[in-house]
């Protein structure tokens, strides 16, 4: 009760109002009919229960690279927002064809797609953690090159190196190495055959 009674102290100063109420046991009749289940069970009279100490905090901690300077997405915004063109006439007209496929939507760029929703547009750094997380995360599946980058089209992402970043990921990766399929073709060229029956 102590160690509440500290935790309560510290976290009381960072509250503007603080107030402690009793609940009367009238009103509390399901937490205490609760407890009274628990203690009034004979299986649990028997019952171990393990408790493990962990020596550290099992905590992972991950840092995300954070866009700065210029990337793919620099002129296409630039020319959303400001209308800002680049100084060759060629890349000019490339732009403003290429414009007409994005939008900005809460100052995010997003690719308009015929047969997905928006797109949302990243950095490659972080196109590449995402597709190691759709590829080997808590539901990958190790799925193959086509069906990744297919996968993050679905997951709602776009960038334009995404087809050769996932088979740089699945060419990498070891499990999807060992577990590949097997390749019965043989290592030469097929012979032809003059005679059908050689031994007529």
């Amino acid at each position: 009760m102590i160690q509440y009674l500290q935790q309560v102290k510290e976290l009381k100063t960072s509250f503007d109002h603080f107030q402690i109420i009793q609940i009367p046991r009238e009103e509390n009749i399901k937490a205490d009919c609760l407890s009274k289940i628990a203690s009034a069970l004979e299986d649990c009279r028997t019952r171990h229960i393990t408790i493990q100490y962990l020596p550290e905090a099992r905590t992972l901690l991950a840092v995300q690279p954070i866009a700065t300077g210029v990337d793919w997405r620099t002129p296409i915004i630039r020319w959303i927002e400001g209308g800002h063109l680049p100084d060759n006439r060629w890349e000019t007209a490339r732009l403003k064809v290429r414009v007409t496929r994005f939008l900005i939507q809460a100052g995010a760029l997003y690719k308009i797609s015929y047969t997905h929703p928006l797109l949302r547009c990243l950095f490659t750094e972080e196109g590449v953690h995402v597709l190691q997380e759709i590829h080997s995360g808590c539901c990958g599946a190790h799925a193959g090159t086509w069906t990744l980058a297919n996968k993050n089209l679905r997951a709602g992402y776009f960038w334009p190196t995404m087809k050769q970043d996932s088979k740089h990921l699945v060419s990498k990766c070891e499990r999807c190495q060992k577990h590949s399929s097997l390749i019965h073709q043989p290592a030469e060229p097929l012979t032809t055959m003059l005679s059908p029956c050689p031994f007529t």
